[in-house]
């Protein structure tokens, strides 16, 4: 990263995406908080996600990604007109130091920071190279030479205590008290999910073998699931991201597919089963000292090939021995 030298006293950070997306960013924000311990970092994306970051110090101060003034930093200028509008132009030329993660093929972006008078902007990749994961692609354009030596890019998220407590509260009503085990069984995508009937089979196994209560966790793509008359295990649906974040932080075991909940589980230090298929768990994979990642095998790595007894059995050490909850 250039200009380590400049004294840095504001940074704007830009990120839209899904939470995955978002979880997979925060190795990204903490090195803008270590590099630059005394700057304000400002964070534009969505306020669900900010709340996060917010609470967990990696940023002073957020806002709307998807607010109509940030829609005109990609509008190109009138004819006739070099520079965004003036008020706007203000906002933007406050910042000692912008690093965007939004997707800018035509380069509007990059020119309309530059009329707004931004001297310093990092164009972050919007996606990770071949052979790269993706925390370590959002990372590397911020770090300086003792940050690439320190090892893979692990998203952590340190939420006090207060912010965890009602989502605590919550899994342990749900599951009267048992060591629990959250299963989230849904995705942004259809074809990255395991069967529905597997992750239950898979709760039984939970409560029988390994003496965990298990509790289904839904977020908004899985709303209109039938649970109920599903599953007789315990239902939470839609907490909203604090109360899941509690959940997850209180929980033995998390088991889910390739989804935003999943990376969530991972940065706060949950143990974690993540069922892969067609997307590459070496780009897009949950990381953390208690995650492990089974792929679905076959050329197709369709999730209905991945065995209910397989990943009962890689469970069986990873909940083991966690007395701290």
């Amino acid at each position: 990263m250039t200009g380590a030298a400049l004294t840095v006293r504001k940074i704007l950070m830009l990120r839209g995406g899904a939470l995955g997306d978002f979880i997979l960013t925060l190795p990204a924000l903490a090195v803008l908080r270590r590099r630059y311990p005394d700057a304000a970092i400002e964070l534009r994306t969505r306020p669900r996600h900010a709340r996060l970051a917010l609470e967990a110090g990696l940023a002073d101060r957020a806002t709307d990604i998807d607010s109509a003034e940030m829609a005109e930093a990609f509008a190109p200028p009138p004819a006739g007109e070099q520079m965004l509008p003036a008020i706007y132009s203000g906002y933007l030329a406050q910042f000692d130091l912008i690093v965007s993660y939004l997707p800018d093929r035509n380069g509007i972006l990059a020119r309309n920071l530059r009329h707004a008078g931004v001297q310093n902007y990092i164009a972050a990749p919007h996606r990770p190279a071949a052979g790269e994961h993706a925390a370590d692609a959002w990372s590397r354009p911020l770090q300086a030479p003792e940050d690439q030596a320190a090892g893979p890019a692990i998203p952590r998220l340190n939420l006090p205590e207060k912010f965890l407590r009602s989502g605590g509260e919550l899994l342990h009503r749900a599951c009267a008290g048992r060591p629990a085990a959250v299963i989230h069984p849904g995705s942004g995508s259809p074809a990255k999910n395991w069967p529905l009937e597997n992750f239950i089979a898979l709760a039984g196994r939970l409560r029988e073998k390994h003496v965990l209560q298990p509790v289904f966790l839904l977020g908004e793509a899985e709303s209109n699931w039938p649970m109920e008359a599903a599953t007789p295990w315990p239902t939470v649906k839609q907490p909203g991201l604090e109360l899941a974040a509690g959940m997850l932080s209180a929980a033995r075991l998390y088991i889910g597919n390739d989804s935003g909940i999943t990376h969530l589980a991972a940065s706060l230090d949950t143990p974690v089963m993540a069922l892969f298929g067609p997307t590459d768990p070496a780009a897009w994979g949950p990381r953390g000292t208690r995650v492990r990642v089974i792929r679905a095998p076959g050329p197709g790595h369709d999730m209905s090939s991945l065995s209910v007894a397989e990943v009962s059995r890689r469970c069986q050490n990873l909940s083991a021995g966690d007395s701290r909850r």
